[in-house]
């Protein structure tokens, strides 16, 4: 979008430094694009990717855990300009969400390191998406709430829990 309102800031200066009789390109190209940007809206407006997000109940100090993003495109096309962020809240380290090979071709996997600072419970912030429209001039931003929490407790007491559970 940037270089096509350079372009149209170029085409604006055609009149003035060629012919005056020039200005409808300017005009022409002005409108062209946007009609495009709103095109775009439109059509970015009527997408809303299904967010899925498994995290772990309880971690340990030192070992941690994997919190898994999946991205899905609800009419099974593939989402390739999607951008995922996290915050994974006060008692973890701040790790970024890394992508993951999936076997969908619908779907974006997203792989997140959990590491602890210190016990505690840990309330993880809201999911982020940004993704480009269909054109690839507008993009679209947008917060997925998290209301899971995660314990964060000595290896120990992970390590029991997870021999009562089988």
């Amino acid at each position: 979008l940037v270089l096509f309102l350079a372009m149209a800031g170029l085409a604006a200066m055609l009149p003035a430094l060629v012919h005056a009789g020039l200005w409808p390109v300017w005009l022409v190209l002005t409108m062209a694009l946007l009609t495009l940007a709103t095109l775009d809206v439109v059509l970015l407006g009527r997408v809303r990717p299904e967010v899925t997000v498994d995290m772990p109940v309880a971690v340990g100090l030192q070992s941690g855990g994997r919190r898994t993003v999946t991205v899905k495109h609800p009419h099974g096309k593939p989402l390739a300009a999607c951008q995922v962020r996290s915050d994974p809240g006060l008692l973890m380290h701040r790790r970024p969400l890394a992508p993951a090979p999936s076997e969908q071709d619908d779907e974006l996997l997203f792989t997140q390191q959990l590491k602890p600072r210190r016990r505690g419970v840990n309330q993880p912030g809201p999911v982020w998406l940004r993704w480009a429209g269909p054109l690839g001039l507008m993009r679209r931003t947008e917060a997925v709430p998290n209301d899971t929490t995660v314990t964060i407790m000595p290896e120990l007491a992970v390590n029991a829990q997870a021999a009562v559970r089988v």
